[in-house]
C-alpha cells in the first residue's frame, strides 16, 4: 500500500520515472506489483530515504516478518501497532 502523501513525495522525486504501479489515486492504494519497481539490479532500494511506510514496516511487524530470519530489537511490532501506524499515515494524506 502506498498512501497519497507517499505517492506525491515519490512522484516529485522521480518525475517521469514514477512507477504507475504505485497509483495516482486520491488515497491509499494497493500496489499492483509483487516486486518493487524501485529496486536496483542488485535488489537494493533506489529511494531508501523516502520509501513508503509499508517498506519500513517490512520485517518489523508480526504479520510481515523478514523471510531471511532477520530480527528487530526490542522485537516485532504487533499487527495492531502496524495498523495504527498505517492509519496515521492515511490521516496525513
Amino acid at each position: 500500500m502506498v498512501s497519497r502523501a507517499e505517492q506525491l513525495r515519490l512522484r516529485v522525486s522521480l518525475g517521469d520515472a514514477y512507477p504507475p504501479e504505485f497509483g495516482n489515486g486520491p488515497g491509499t492504494v494497493k500496489t499492483k506489483c509483487t516486486l518493487c519497481p524501485l529496486l536496483t539490479a542488485d535488489k537494493r532500494c533506489s529511494r531508501y530515504d523516502m520509501r513508503p511506510l509499508l517498506c519500513r514496516l517490512y520485517g518489523a511487524v508480526e504479520a510481515i516478518p523478514c523471510p531471511h530470519g532477520c530480527t528487530v530489537t526490542p522485537g516485532l511490532l504487533t499487527n495492531d501497532e502496524g495498523r495504527a501506524l498505517i492509519a496515521e499515515i492515511e490521516k496525513l494524506a
